[in-house]
């Protein structure tokens, strides 16, 4: 299963003033520029990967991939690839999958 969240946000600048609650993944700033966090709850010990894509489906970068604990977890990219290498402006693909759940987030990330 695969679920494609997305939120509004309001933002002055670039700081954004709301982040909407109650979600089970979230990214922000969204678009970004040089950082986006990653914010999402889990609601057991489990296993956990966060994966980010390309447009055309391609790996770009793995953020996180091993066991986490109940709770909440914050994570970010820096908007590098593996090799360290800032990515080019375009939309990615975020791929959250915890303890079976597979959640994908599209982000816009502006150089």
């Amino acid at each position: 299963e695969i679920k494609l969240i997305g939120f509004s946000s309001v933002k002055i600048g670039n700081k954004n003033l709301y982040k909407p609650q109650n979600k089970k993944f979230i990214a922000f700033p969204n678009p970004f520029n040089g950082r986006v966090t990653f914010e999402f709850t889990m609601s057991g010990y489990g296993s956990g990967c966060i994966c980010i894509y390309d447009i055309l489906g391609r790996p770009v970068k793995t953020i996180f991939k091993g066991n986490l604990a109940a709770g909440n977890h914050i994570m970010h990219w820096d908007g590098t690839d593996s090799n360290g290498k800032e990515a080019a402006t375009g939309i990615y693909f975020c791929q959250a999958f915890l303890n079976e759940q597979v959640i994908s987030y599209k982000l816009q990330l502006s150089r």
